[in-house]
């Protein structure tokens, strides 16, 4: 030791430096230990405390979150969905008909009586069915018959000619003018070819004759419509008519469209042998 200066050696300085390496591995390590320790605390769930009664309640609480084995108040937040079979519905419908609360074997008899009437509401389907199917069917003839009315009618007119009618009352100045010289012609054969027979008899009397001509004047049909007394001056009377043929073509304004022109017109045999239109 020199001028009063502490000096180690350097076998003491290795020493001092051990010893300082070592108090600073300690403190790590300890320090280490500590940290470790305070994290598998954190890790540790937390406890949970469970209370267990001794005494059952009379009636199960209102609400419930755990099952337990008696009826006891429990406690958690966990909800527990009730088991399929455990589901009950809180009361019977007000809409409940009495078949459906009754026994199997009443429910089945009372379906009985509904099968039946079910049975035979479809049977008074089927009946009304027919009977609309039977209508149609009726109707359907009656259609048919009317078409085949119909087309017959049609057949015969197409065989029997329309009319125009002309009498004394006509005032067309066309039909009015050939029904005014027909009349003179039917009239001047009939004075010139008097029936004998009624001048021997002194025979008179008046009729109505009904006279159909073709459009070229020529005699379609001759009917009296209302006879004499005298069946020998309804003969004569449609002779003349035949022997005053062929008359005057018939003009298109006095047919008017039609096949036939038929005059109506009344004639009269007196005693003086005289025949005229009346």
């Amino acid at each position: 030791m020199n001028n009063g200066a502490f000096h180690l050696g350097p076998q003491a300085r290795l020493t001092l430096i051990f010893l300082f390496s070592l108090a600073l591995h300690v403190v790590i390590l300890i320090g280490l230990g500590f940290t470790w320790q305070t994290e598998h605390a954190q890790r540790i769930p937390p406890i949970i405390e469970i209370t267990l009664a001794q005494r059952s309640q009379v009636l199960p609480p209102q609400e419930f979150e755990i099952l337990a084995r008696a009826n006891q108040n429990a406690i958690g937040k966990a909800k527990r969905n009730p088991k399929p079979q455990e589901q009950r519905p809180a009361s019977i419908p007000a809409s409940l008909s009495a078949a459906e609360a009754k026994s199997p074997q009443e429910h089945e008899s009372a379906v009985k009586p509904t099968n039946a009437r079910a049975k035979r509401a479809v049977a008074s389907a089927t009946a009304a069915e027919h009977l609309e199917m039977a209508e149609v069917r009726a109707i359907s003839r009656r259609v048919a018959s009317s078409i085949a009315f119909a087309g017959v009618v049609a057949s015969l007119n197409s065989h029997y000619p329309s009319e125009r009618r002309i009498d004394a009352r006509t005032n067309s100045y066309a039909a009015a003018e050939y029904l005014r010289q027909w009349v003179e012609k039917v009239e001047r054969i009939g004075n010139l070819n008097y029936p004998r027979a009624a001048r021997e008899r002194d025979l008179s009397g008046r009729l109505i004759l009904e006279v159909s001509l073709r459009p070229d004047g020529s005699v379609y049909a001759i009917n009296v419509l209302v006879p004499s007394p005298f069946s020998v001056l309804n003969q004569a009377a449609k002779r003349i008519v035949k022997l005053a043929q062929p008359y005057a073509k018939v003009p298109r304004e006095v047919l008017q469209g039609h096949d036939l022109l038929v005059i109506t017109r009344s004639w009269e045999f007196d005693d003086a042998r005289r025949f005229y239109p009346h």
